[in-house]
């Protein structure tokens, strides 16, 4: 059996009230036998600034309305080391950059791709890969009453 490199969580509460931060918690861990470099820029790890969540409230999608950014070409030092069995987690409120204004069942999931390289592949620019990570569709709910924004 081939074995992933990478294991996505995707944690939250299972409830939420109208008005309050909903944060989520996404785990990333490297189940390869080495360590690698994630280039910590990228949409997947840049939650907090990018669209990386698909939502939808009652089979519609809630769009992002949070920040575009715009980056410079990456350097060495925009990866993050992540050694062997190590789990990185990344907090992100999502209610700071999707318009969760209703009550009732939200769905969401993760799906996106990571890039990385070995750590020895340091400083080399064509030894970049990408691994797509998805977690299952789950649902959460948002208690109270509607807000406007």
């Amino acid at each position: 059996m081939n074995m992933k490199k990478f294991e996505v969580k995707l944690k939250h509460r299972p409830v939420y009230r109208m008005g309050e931060d909903v944060r989520v918690t996404l785990e990333i861990k490297n189940n390869m036998n080495r360590a690698v470099c994630i280039l910590k820029r990228s949409k997947t790890l840049d939650c907090h600034i990018r669209d990386c969540f698909y939502i939808t409230y009652k089979n519609n999608k809630v769009e992002y309305d949070g920040k575009i950014v715009k980056r410079l070409a990456y350097t060495d030092e925009d990866y993050i080391l992540l050694q062997a069995g190590e789990t990185l987690k990344i907090q992100v409120d999502i209610s700071e950059n999707y318009f969760l204004s209703k009550p009732g069942l939200y769905t969401i999931q993760f799906d996106q791709d990571i890039m990385f390289k070995r750590e020895l592949d340091l400083g080399f620019s064509e030894s970049v890969h990408r691994e797509r990570l998805t977690h299952k569709k789950c649902h959460f709910i948002m208690i109270g009453k509607s807000k406007n924004r």
